[in-house]
């Protein structure tokens, strides 16, 4: 029995998805898929834009054979560790063979090259980062000019930025796991607006948001049938959910100057200095602001708003960066959280059964009692985070959804 995982945030799930699900399963010739998901909330430091047991429906019937969740500390970390996290749980599955990504370039050699390069980081690539670092530019975009300068080309796609990642993860880690590359069609990644071929999720979230609020049929050609038709029955009901529903919470908790465990905000995973104190001069303005207005306000040259989101978003979660450093001690994930799997995909089970060296959860009951202090910690920012969106849900829709320990399993 062969198994590739996949790393992901099905945010929607959507055609270019199904494919690549596809196409890493010929790749690795592999019997079954294991997807380390995101939960309610994903890596661009923002909200799902719908919830994450619905995303769960879409990826099984869209190829997946099991969907585990990727706790929400890693999942809206930046790309090392939300890669690391993600390589680290479906290693410790024990059964996983391969890791496939999808990446722009396709080009398996050069990111591997590229990996190397960056965990090694040789005295030329650490004298050309610090040079590119200071003329303004950009954490991401100084690593892929340093790179190119060395005769790498890599690109700033962000496909084949976090499958570098994926590799230097598997590298430090030791793991086992194969990585392959399934080479991107259609939308680039960034991409807002939906053309022919496969859309890419920020289009489609897009469309989604300048849609009338009756109808995304213009999504039915973008979408997996059983996607359009999840989210044409939840739309308007329990989707979509964007950062500015958030807004009123993210508002007090920086008006208050510390998140809700006590701590202040400049001690938030991914704070900077540099960002508190303008976080600082804007309140001093006594301006009212929603969560996009105030991330947009924040971003300079030299910090990119997807860091200035997850910034904020780890204030609002109150996710510190003492945490980040305990998780990233015990090597991430300590525990294995089913969100759904295929009922034809029992000898899969059984083999992350028989050979996982982390708990496997499937009652939320049962969890405190079979992991540590740490991985009791992670959970409870996971149950924290869920029933925030829930609110978020409820606030701006008037439904509920399932709350952490009544959901169940999706089983299909």
């Amino acid at each position: 029995m062969q198994t590739v995982g996949i790393i992901a945030e099905y945010n929607p799930f959507h055609k270019g998805h199904a494919y690549q699900i596809e196409e890493a399963k010929k790749a690795a010739n592999a019997d079954f898929a294991v997807i380390a998901m995101s939960g309610n909330f994903v890596q661009r430091g923002a909200p799902a834009i719908i919830d994450k047991y619905t995303r769960t429906k879409m990826a099984l019937e869209g190829g997946a054979d099991l969907v585990l969740e990727l706790p929400v500390p890693f999942a809206t970390a930046a790309a090392p560790i939300f890669a690391s996290a993600g390589v680290s749980l479906l290693t410790r599955l024990g059964c996983v063979d391969a890791l496939c990504f999808g990446s722009e370039s396709g080009n398996i050699d050069s990111l591997i090259t590229a990996a190397h390069t960056l965990q090694e980081e040789p005295p030329e690539y650490k004298v050309l980062l610090q040079r590119f670092l200071k003329e303004g530019n950009s954490y991401p975009k100084s690593v892929q000019l340093a790179m190119n300068s060395m005769g790498n080309l890599l690109t700033a796609s962000p496909n084949d930025t976090l499958g570098v990642e994926y590799i230097k993860a598997l590298l430090a880690s030791g793991s086992t796991m194969k990585p392959f590359a399934v080479k991107r069609e259609g939308n680039d990644y960034h991409d807002t607006k939906l053309s022919l071929g496969f859309a890419s999720a920020s289009a489609i979230r897009s469309q989604i948001e300048c849609e009338s609020a009756s109808s995304i049929s213009s999504l039915s050609a973008f979408l997996p049938e059983t996607s359009f038709s999840l989210m044409e029955k939840a739309f308007s009901h329990t989707f979509p959910i964007t950062e500015d529903d958030f807004s009123l919470a993210l508002g007090m908790i920086i008006n208050a100057g510390q998140m809700t465990n006590g701590m202040d905000l400049l001690h938030a995973a991914e704070m900077t200095p540099e960002l508190y104190d303008r976080i600082q001069r804007i309140l001093c303005t006594g301006q009212a602001f929603t969560f996009s207005e105030l991330a947009q306000n924040l971003k300079t040259k030299n910090i990119t708003r997807a860091r200035i989101n997850r910034a904020l978003l780890h204030c609002l979660l109150s996710i510190s960066q003492d945490d980040m450093e305990l998780f990233r001690a015990s090597d991430f994930c300590l525990y294995a959280r089913i969100l759904g799997f295929k009922s034809n995909a029992s000898s899969l089970l059984k083999a992350v059964k028989n050979n996982a060296n982390i708990p496997i959860i499937t009652k939320l009951a049962d969890a405190k009692n079979k992991l540590d202090e740490t991985g009791n910690k992670i959970l409870s920012h996971e149950l924290a985070s869920s029933f925030l969106y829930r609110q978020a849900v409820w606030c701006k829709f008037h439904e509920t959804l399932p709350d952490e320990f009544r959901a169940g399993i999706v089983i299909i």
